[in-house]
């Protein structure tokens, strides 16, 4: 944003106001809806990789054992993208909020600097999605 030309600095916060608004009611949803739901399905796929597992042990590893390696592999890359997309989105709102920190918003009008407390407002309480945060 220092490099971003005064005119257009305005227009600029504006958007950013917006993706983090965006951002926060993303994961307010994503903690809403799918808090329980990982938490079931994290505790489903660990017990079934217990049991897949002590299957393999015990019988040795054929066509059975094989179609429950699929489907806990299949779970498990299921899980990793949950994890993934909400890393990702709360790294963009921890992002955000540096920024806002760092930005030398004394030097501009007083509609930027009311632009840039609103983001630093909001990101006084982090974005985290997750079992524990919902």
């Amino acid at each position: 944003m220092d490099r971003t030309a005064v005119e257009n600095i305005d227009r600029r916060l504006k958007k950013v106001v917006q993706l983090h608004d965006l951002a926060i009611r993303c994961v307010t949803l994503l903690n809403r809806t799918l808090s329980v739901v990982m938490a079931l399905q994290l505790a489903l796929c660990i017990l079934t990789w217990c049991l897949t597992l002590l299957y393999v042990l015990t019988i040795g590893l054929d066509l059975i054992a094989m179609n429950g390696l699929l489907i806990m592999i299949n779970m498990t890359v299921e899980m990793l993208s949950y994890c993934l997309v909400c890393a990702e989105l709360s790294t963009t709102g921890t992002l955000i909020a540096r920024q806002s920190y760092e930005f030398r918003w004394e030097q501009y009008r007083p509609s930027t600097r009311k632009l840039v407390q609103m983001i630093l407002a909001r990101a006084q309480q982090p974005l985290r999605v997750g079992l524990c945060y919902g």
